[in-house]
């Protein structure tokens, strides 16, 4: 089991439950465009992926309908979706424990820079967060790659043995990948075990405070193990 120093951690279904919010959005943007209530529920369930991935991950919408999606859902989530969160239970205590540590902690998220840092404030947690990486309302840096990189690139490129990335989607575990940095999968966000295993998560947690042993080198279990 590795002694991490570096923590990246994914915002939505990592930190935060943000179904309620996002949720919310979507059905506002969706209702604004006139589009049928079964695709709105149904692009809810892909909750996690960046926005103009999941914003049309069923319903097939061509380029000028999505950028108005996108426009009207922000619309919402500005204004109201933003602050209709949870804090995962456990989260804070182990932000606490990693801070206490020295440990350097990063949010990596395809969430607007803006959005999290706000979040981030009203929830209590930015104090805990060394470096804030999100995308920017223009459409780009949303791809989790490449957000990874720009932490990475802010930390000054740290061996690459040191950094795991902490997310509940595939494209968490993807995007590590692609850096060459380890991935705790967590379950009890948006993703499910099988989505995660398959990805190939490092590790595999069940509950946020399992993360503390990333810290002090105990043993868990890896992705090619999952529990039961």
């Amino acid at each position: 089991m590795k002694n991490y120093q570096y923590f990246l951690f994914d915002l939505d279904g990592t930190i935060i439950d943000s179904s309620q919010g996002i949720g919310n959005g979507v059905r506002y943007a969706f209702k604004k465009l006139s589009i049928d209530k079964k695709y709105i529920e149904a692009t809810i369930k892909n909750i996690g992926m960046p926005l103009q991935h999941f914003i049309s991950s069923v319903y097939q919408f061509d380029e000028k309908t999505k950028i108005k999606a996108v426009k009207f859902y922000r619309q919402y989530y500005k204004k109201k979706g933003i602050f209709e969160n949870k804090v995962y239970k456990g989260i804070r205590k182990i932000l606490e424990k990693l801070k206490s540590e020295n440990k350097t902690i990063c949010l990596a998220t395809s969430k607007p820079l803006i959005f999290a840092k706000k979040i981030l404030k009203y929830e209590n947690l930015d104090q805990y967060f060394d470096i804030i990486i999100g995308s920017r309302l223009n459409n780009t840096l949303f791809e989790k790659s490449e957000i990874i990189a720009c932490v990475l690139k802010k930390l000054k490129n740290p061996s690459k043995d040191q950094v795991v990335m902490i997310g509940d989607r595939d494209y968490d575990i993807f995007g590590a990948k692609i850096n060459s940095i380890d991935c705790i999968g967590v379950t009890y966000g948006f993703g499910s075990r099988k989505e995660l295993v398959k990805a190939g998560a490092t590790y595999i947690v069940e509950e946020a405070k399992e993360i503390e042993i990333f810290s002090c080198g105990s043993s868990s279990k890896k992705s090619e193990e999952p529990r039961k």
